[in-house]
């Protein structure tokens, strides 16, 4: 009996603590989710603020010279890049016309000064810098029969066959819990320049930076502000203010963008209100299993005590 009431109230407390810790653990990975990379503290994604006169909404992508932009003009940024998806299929064909798997996006130079990971082939800096070069992710590598022998190959998107892309380096994958976790880097020189140099429209982008460390990116904006007033073209600005149109922008903390979601905020609350309320209905059912037995083994004393047991 007594066995058996040990193992009973083992159960109930050891499964809810078990399934409590599990949800706590599944917060900590939402937690520390783009913590990945190093001082992942002072990377910001430039982000835009769009009104005209009563309409005004936020958003996350910037044109294409708005990040190297902020490098050029703005104090205490050390490094900027900028990103932007290229085509819907992830379907590659290399030489031999295997068919490969692996998301694609087109990064500049300075994509790994800021989304920084282990280089295990080629310079990123001199790859990405090349008309239709490209770096890839290590898993992708080993589809193309290893990092060695990856180096060189041609491959091509089942959306544009006649873009050939020559493969010249490979790092080292980035992890579940990062907002890049993208396979093929293809260089930002293989774009017109009329998209990655302009300044107003075509934002297509995502715009990042690295602060110097110390940095107030609320302190920014006066900056940020000059950088546009000087490189916006006078016709733009003036049909701006013609028709009552601002466009600012205005730095997220990376680290806090994917647990700002909405569905993930709430998807998080409701993992601690699950979590709290496993482990006291564990505490509770253990306290009155216990309160039970006490009830049961006076029970049983007092008959035993009236057969004479001292």
């Amino acid at each position: 009996m007594k066995v058996k009431e040990i193992i009973v109230k083992s159960l109930s407390l050891g499964v809810g603590m078990a399934v409590a810790t599990l949800l706590i653990a599944m917060l900590c990975h939402r937690m520390s989710y783009d913590r990945c990379y190093s001082r992942p503290q002072q990377i910001y994604q430039i982000r835009t603020h769009y009104s005209q006169q009563a309409e005004s909404y936020d958003y996350d992508n910037v044109s294409g010279a708005v990040a190297p932009g902020f490098r050029s003009y703005v104090p205490g940024v050390e490094t900027a890049t900028r990103w932007t998806y290229i085509w819907n299929s992830d379907k590659f064909i290399d030489e031999e016309k295997n068919v490969l798997e692996g998301s694609v996006i087109v990064a500049d130079t300075c994509f790994f000064d800021v989304f920084d990971t282990e280089i295990l082939a080629g310079n990123p800096k001199h790859a990405l810098a090349q008309h239709a070069c490209a770096m890839v992710s290590e898993s992708f590598a080993e589809k193309l029969g290893g990092i060695s022998q990856a180096i060189g190959k041609v491959i091509y998107n089942e959306e544009l066959p006649n873009f050939l892309i020559t493969v010249s380096g490979v790092f080292k994958d980035f992890p579940h819990n990062c907002s890049v976790e993208q396979d093929v880097l293809i260089s930002m020189e293989s774009l017109v320049k009329q998209s990655t140099d302009n300044w107003i429209g075509n934002d297509r982008y995502r715009g990042f930076v690295r602060l110097a460390e110390g940095t107030d990116p609320d302190m920014l904006a006066p900056a940020i502000r000059l950088m546009q007033e000087k490189n916006y073209p006078a016709d733009v600005v003036q049909m701006a203010q013609t028709s009552g149109i601002d466009i600012r922008y205005f730095l997220t903390p990376l680290t806090r963008m994917y647990i700002s979601i909405p569905q993930v905020k709430n998807a998080m609350i409701i993992i601690i209100v699950v979590a709290i309320l496993l482990v006291l209905i564990s505490l509770m059912n253990y306290v009155l299993m216990s309160v039970s037995a006490l009830v049961n083994r006076s029970k049983e004393m007092g008959v035993r005590k009236c057969y004479g047991a001292e």
